[in-house]
């Protein structure tokens, strides 16, 4: 089976590999996101898909505009049976969605109908869920509405971070794919509609949704924390002799204890920096200024001291 593979973040790379090392699918050509600036020094890096593909042999393509009518000629040209989608980043025409033979699917980082769109994984550790998953679905014209092949669920740990739970659902996701290849090969999957009542959006996240919102419940903030790691991070703004300083909050934990002051108080140092919340307090463990190392609090506070009733804000 001829497979064309869209994807650009590492959440793609496993099913990629897997699809690659198949003899009975060939993979012939990847299609990903142009190289992006990242880092301190904004250096041109290419995306993890396209270096997976490159490692694998695989021609790559990169275009601006995924529907572009030169795009949509070559694509044509390779005669796909499949186009495989997983974390790619663009929207793919009605067009493209007619090209291939027998399928058009894409691997959905959630339960679907629940959290359509584009951070589904963030999503589900923000609203609470005890579970997540991965799901098979075919494309459609509307974001992540189109029927649903295959899921396969895991749980949340409690402390579990977006990044963390993202890792586990690549692997899901590669192994789910696998389960339904037999049934792709012989063009045999067998599609469910979505309830369009059970649906929910996972909107496109941005840095400054990151901030950490003391007036939340220690849990809120607890979730937030999780979902915000790796990125965009959360972060809070501690107030130093002549300006603020920006902290990114990597790890801490609920104390199921009554807030004694307003909101985003330091109200004690135990195991953590400890901040009052509208209900709870949250213990900050590991933190982190913007560009340094992440510390454990009790290492951070000899360096940058945080005493009882400093605000954050």
């Amino acid at each position: 089976m001829k497979v064309v593979f869209f994807g650009t973040s590492k959440f793609a790379v496993p099913a990629l590999e897997a699809l690659a090392k198949d003899e009975r699918f060939t993979v012939v050509a990847v299609v990903t996101q142009p190289d992006s600036r990242a880092g301190r020094g904004l250096e041109v890096l290419p995306s993890t898909v396209r270096a997976a593909a490159e490692a694998l042999g695989v021609a790559v393509l990169q275009p601006p505009d995924i529907n572009a009518p030169d795009m949509l000629q070559q694509l044509k040209a390779m005669k796909p049976d499949l186009l495989l989608t997983a974390a790619y980043g663009q929207k793919l025409s009605d067009e493209l969605l007619k090209l291939p033979k027998k399928f058009a699917l894409n691997l959905h980082g959630s339960l679907l109908p629940r959290h359509r769109g584009a951070s589904p994984i963030q999503a589900a550790i923000l609203t609470g869920d005890t579970e997540s998953g991965v799901t098979l679905m075919g494309m459609t014209s509307r974001m992540d509405a189109g029927p649903i092949f295959a899921k396969r669920a895991t749980p949340i740990g409690k402390d579990e971070t977006a990044g963390e739970l993202h890792d586990r659902l690549a692997v899901i996701a590669r192994d789910l794919l696998m389960e339904c290849a037999d049934a792709l090969l012989a063009g045999k999957l067998k599609g469910v509609e979505q309830d369009p009542k059970l649906a929910t959006k996972a909107a496109l996240l941005d840095k400054d949704d990151g901030r950490v919102r003391w007036d939340r419940t220690a849990l809120e903030i607890h979730r937030h924390v999780r979902g915000m790691t790796p990125w965009p991070g959360a972060f809070t703004f501690a107030p130093t002799d002549r300006s603020v300083t920006r902290l990114i909050v990597v790890k801490g934990e609920v104390v199921d204890v009554p807030s004694p002051a307003m909101p985003g108080t330091v109200v004690a140092f135990t195991n953590g920096i400890e901040v009052a919340t509208k209900r709870g307090i949250y213990s900050v463990r590991e933190v982190k200024r913007s560009g340094k190392r992440s510390l454990k609090a009790a290492e951070f506070m000899r360096g940058f001291p945080l005493p009882v009733g400093t605000r954050l804000n």
